[in-house]
């Protein structure tokens, strides 16, 4: 008797647990997500506004979760929800913006264009819109372009990291190292733990034959914290075999290898396995800026 009524009573303090979480409503599904998206958690946002858009197909609930599979890179489903939130009547501007972003990531860059431009229309002074007419003119080629953007951008705002560091691939893709340095010195004065700008400046310098330089830069890296271990041996490979080093590179491309970059395990194949005769090229990896 006394075991039941224990379970009773446990039964009774869970009733209203239940009927709380049947009485949420839209607007408490997008408040729970919004604070989800504030803490960077993206994937719980989506499935709270999953939630919300079951009941009710209001367009903030669309934008919201087209921001957050945006920071997913998730361009397709944000670019159908950005669609629909403005045909449902969305009026707040930056979803122009960030549907813009989502395309330049799809290679729509007219399109792209087109929605930073509307943007523009109420933001006048945005940095971010101007920064993004760059990487347009980036990955289409247009150097100077990209250059007057940049000094729209950073003339907004001194601080902007981002449009440097994208002014430093723009000199390097240009051919002028000085200029390029500059940029990437600026970018990591704002920024020191942005470690990938040193990582490029590596690059540049291992592009402009100076092996040395560049191997000393790879190596300060190894101990920092970042995401490109595997990217950052296959460059120190480079630089080793650009000295002559044939051993200390065929290391790296093991090491790289081990992060599971497939250009260093087939370099350690082919250089540092192949048996006499056999036929086979080392891997050669374009060398062009990364974000």
């Amino acid at each position: 008797m006394k075991h039941l009524l224990h379970l009773l009573s446990a039964l009774l303090l869970t009733l209203p647990l239940f009927s709380a979480a049947q009485e949420l409503s839209a607007e408490d599904f997008y408040a729970s997500a919004e604070r989800l998206f504030a803490q960077n958690s993206y994937n719980g946002a989506i499935g709270h506004l999953d939630l919300a858009i079951d009941h009710d197909k209001n367009s903030k609930y669309f934008k919201l979760r087209g921001d957050a599979y945006l920071k997913t890179q998730k361009f397709g489903q944000a670019l159908a929800d950005y669609n629909f939130a403005l045909r449902k009547g969305e009026e707040d501007h930056e979803i122009y913006l960030n549907r813009a972003i989502c395309k330049i990531n799809t290679e729509e860059f007219d399109e792209a264009i087109l929605d930073i431009y509307k943007f523009l229309e109420t933001e006048a002074e945005s940095a971010r819109a101007f920064y993004y007419l760059a990487v347009v003119d980036y990955f289409t080629f247009n150097h100077k372009g990209a250059i007057d953007y940049i000094e729209n951008a950073t003339g907004i705002d001194a601080d902007y990291m981002e449009a440097y560091y994208l002014l430093g691939a723009v000199y390097g893709e240009m051919g002028k190292m000085d200029k390029a340095l500059e940029a990437y010195e600026i970018a990591y004065e704002i920024n020191p733990e942005y470690h990938r700008v040193m990582l490029n400046v590596g690059v540049l310098k291992l592009e402009n034959s100076d092996a040395e330089g560049s191997l000393d830069i790879f190596e300060n890296l190894i101990n920092e914290s970042h995401d490109f271990g595997a990217e950052l041996y296959y460059y120190i490979a480079e630089a080793k075999l650009a000295l002559h080093d044939k051993d200390g590179a065929c290391e790296a491309w093991n090491e790289g290898g081990a992060f599971g970059d497939a250009d260093c395990a087939m370099n350690y194949k082919v250089m540092c396995l192949g048996s006499k005769g056999e036929k086979s090229e080392k891997k050669q990896r374009l060398t062009k800026v990364t974000f």
